[in-house]
Order: C-alpha cells, then structure tokens, then sequence
C-alpha cells in the first residue's frame, strides 16, 4: 500500500471507522481474528466494540512482507525462518547467520530452546552489523504468534 493508504488506514483507527477499516484490508482482518469474511467481522465487532490497533499493525506488516508470521504451535520453521533472512539480509550478512539457522521450532510449550532464545543468539552474531532481528509474540487474539522482521540502524 502506498502512504496515502496507510494514512487513510491511521484515520479509520483513530476514528474507530472499523468496517472501512475492514473494506481497506480484509485480508489482515481474516487472518488475525481468523475469520471468513465481513458478516463474522460484524459479529466480532458486536462482541468486542473495538479492534486492537497493536495487533493490526502486527499482521498488516507481514501481510505486507515486512515480518515473518510463525504460529506458536507450528512445531519446525526452519525452512520459512531461513528464506525470510535470506530475503532480508544482504549475502554477506546472512551468511554469518547460517550456521545457526537449523532446527528452528516455534513451540510455546518449549519443549526445546525458546525461539527468543535462538533470535537472541542470531543477534550476538550481528552485533558487529547494522542489522538486528526483532521477534515479537501476539497473543491478542489466539494462544499466540510470533513476528520475526529485521531492523537496520543504517
């Protein structure tokens, strides 16, 4: 989307507009209320009165690409954690991760190392770069899910 929507979508927030809102960008709406379509968007809104605007930048942002959506039960994502990092580092700063980006498990109940644990020791490896990884849980709107996206300083 392009400024002018993303500022459009800021004014609906502000003005609790939310089915424009959902007009704009059902595809966030589904995916993170899980919902099929504007009548069970409507129900929702009957209940709950409002929408979580944290939580719509959360899922708006990986709609768009920008972060990873990884389910918190969804068991291995190595292979989905890797193209990620792969599409947003540059060659040469990927590759001092690479070594570190195997068995990658999402698992809430942490039956195995933590994935914050595993994003904070990607991060040890990068500190002599611009780059930091960011993982953030939402647990909003389901048992939870987590946000992986890259930051540059430069």
């Amino acid at each position: 989307m392009d400024a002018h929507s993303l500022e459009a979508l800021q004014t609906l927030f502000a003005e609790k507009r939310y089915g424009e809102l959902y007009e704009m960008a059902p595809f966030v709406f589904d995916d993170m209320l899980m919902l099929n379509g504007r009548a069970e968007f409507e129900d929702f809104l009957e209940q709950e009165q409002e929408v979580d605007e944290g939580a719509f930048w959360r899922f708006y942002r990986a709609a768009l690409g920008k972060s990873l959506l990884l389910d918190g039960y969804e068991g291995d994502v190595t292979e989905k954690v890797q193209a990620f990092l792969r599409k947003e580092l540059p060659c040469a700063v990927y590759s001092q991760l690479e070594e570190l980006l195997s068995d990658i498990q999402a698992d809430l109940d942490e039956d195995r190392e933590p994935l914050e644990e595993r994003v904070e020791e990607w991060n040890k490896r990068l500190s002599d770069t611009s780059y930091t990884l960011v993982l953030e849980l939402d647990d909003t709107y389901c048992a939870g899910v987590y946000f992986l996206s890259v930051q540059c300083s430069e």
